[in-house]
């Protein structure tokens, strides 16, 4: 046991540590040199808020940079505080306190443990600054020149068995024998009782692989990683394993626009756009908050006028502007549809009350299918026309059937006797001479319906008759 340094003058007061840690538990916890020592008043032993002081500081640089690591540090879920005090070391020699209690058990549990002690008892008079934590476990992530603590490699760096050694080894993942040494906040009455009985034995953890404290000293399997940063862990490509009440990752990854979200996204997730919810480019990148105006999901296609959500910047070269008034069949930008389809017939209909678009030169007949003028230009429709021509050939054949030939009509004015037909002749010779001709004969000679017919037959063009 090294003899006090009657020059050495601060001290560490520790505070709001669990009642049932003593001064060896706090040494352990600490993991203070052999020049330190650990005091607790016994006025304060039983109290809840106890004090302990940490004695045997050379100046008070050292004093203060051990605050600045253990300040706030959790001990069984307490977090304890830690304050530089400029006391007389004559004080430890009272009869309140208790009396100095080494780190460490004097005695060697083996070979191990006695080289290690020898190396920690060498190159402590080089290097007065205190071990690093994360290097004893193998997870500091500065390098020894860098880090402000300690890194000096234990000679068992990737076998050691000693559980209260302080030195650095490798990390648990990388097939070395040995787990943290670090104590754990659930589990140090069990860790306690293992030490006082066989100090390189130590029992499977229950959570094994999935254990996610960082400070458990049970065994793990091979491939246990847990992360130093616990629930604090920002990593989202961090394989290690986290407590439950780590932040979730966001399943939208880097695509997510949520600007608000509360999950955790990789650094390639874009930034909030400098425009915030005025922001009225279509295609920005960047994220915006809810208040925005959202994007139309007919993008381009969008024909309302009067829509009031973002849409790309060629939907306006794509928007008619009369809009649902267009009555141009050829027309081929967007319209609403509140515009009239185009017909199934634009050229040939036939219904002159259609509302739908036609080509210009559309010019249905108003009568429609009551038009009877056969020479009418207009469209009518097919079946108006078949009608009318279906009625054409009915009348041709009557005509034809009431038509009869020369020779019958000949017999039938000779059967008839009438007594202008004995008068034919010259009638017809006189006409064809004088082409006027006033015939006076008695009632009932056939004047009237038998000179006409003669004329006709005679001369085979136009007769007017009077």
């Amino acid at each position: 046991m090294a003899s006090n340094n009657t020059s050495s003058k601060w001290s560490v007061r520790i505070t709001s540590f669990p009642p049932s840690m003593d001064s060896i538990k706090l040494a352990q916890e600490f993991r203070l040199p052999r020049t330190l020592r650990v005091s607790i008043p016994r006025t304060f032993n039983n109290n809840n808020n106890p004090c302990a002081w940490i004695n045997g500081f050379i100046n008070e640089e050292d004093a203060n940079e051990f605050v600045r690591q253990w300040s706030g540090a959790s001990i069984q879920g307490q977090k304890i505080k830690c304050t530089v005090s400029s006391r007389p070391n004559d004080q430890t020699s009272r009869t309140q306190f208790e009396s100095r209690i080494e780190p460490c058990d004097s005695r060697p549990s083996s070979t191990e443990s006695k080289l290690t002690r020898n190396v920690t008892k060498n190159q402590g008079n080089e290097d007065k600054r205190f071990l690093c934590r994360y290097a004893n476990k193998g997870t500091c992530r500065e390098k020894s020149s860098e880090c402000k603590y300690r890194h000096q490699r234990c000679i068992n760096y990737e076998s050691c068995k000693d559980l209260k050694c302080e030195l650095a080894h490798t990390k648990p993942d990388l097939g070395r024998g040995r787990s943290d040494s670090c104590s754990s906040t659930n589990s140090f009455q069990s860790i306690s009782s293992t030490l006082s009985t066989n100090p390189t034995t130590r029992g499977q953890c229950r959570n094994g692989i999935k254990c996610f404290n960082v400070d458990c000293t049970f065994e793990h399997p091979d491939g246990w990683n847990a992360c130093i940063d616990g629930e604090q862990c920002e990593d989202y490509d961090c394989k290690a394993t986290h407590p439950f009440k780590r932040k979730i990752k966001c399943c939208n990854g880097s695509n997510c626009k949520n600007a608000d979200c509360k999950y955790l996204h990789p650094k390639t997730r874009a930034t909030m756009c400098q425009l915030r919810g005025k922001c009225e480019r279509w295609n920005c990148q960047k994220l915006h908050p809810h208040t925005r105006t959202r994007r139309c999901p007919n993008k381009e296609k969008c024909t309302n006028l009067e829509c009031l959500c973002l849409h790309p910047q060629e939907r306006s070269n794509l928007l008619c502007p009369l809009g649902g008034e267009c009555r141009e069949i050829s027309c081929k930008l967007n319209h609403p549809s509140e515009r009239p389809s185009i017909c199934d017939q634009p050229d040939i209909c036939s219904n002159f009350n259609c509302t739908r678009l036609h080509q210009s030169q559309w010019n249905p007949c108003e009568e429609g299918d009551d038009c009877r003028n056969e020479q009418c230009s207009k469209i009518h429709s097919p079946e108006r026309n078949l009608n009318l021509q279906q009625k054409n050939k009915k009348n041709q054949k009557t005509k034809k059937i009431n038509s009869k030939s020369l020779e019958q009509r000949n017999k039938e004015r000779e059967k008839a006797s009438l007594p202008i037909l004995c008068r034919r002749n010259d009638f017809c010779q006189r006409l064809e001479r004088e082409h006027v001709l006033i015939v006076t004969a008695e009632t009932g000679s056939g004047k009237s319906t038998q000179l006409p017919q003669y004329a006709a037959e005679h001369f085979g063009s136009l007769v007017v008759c009077t």
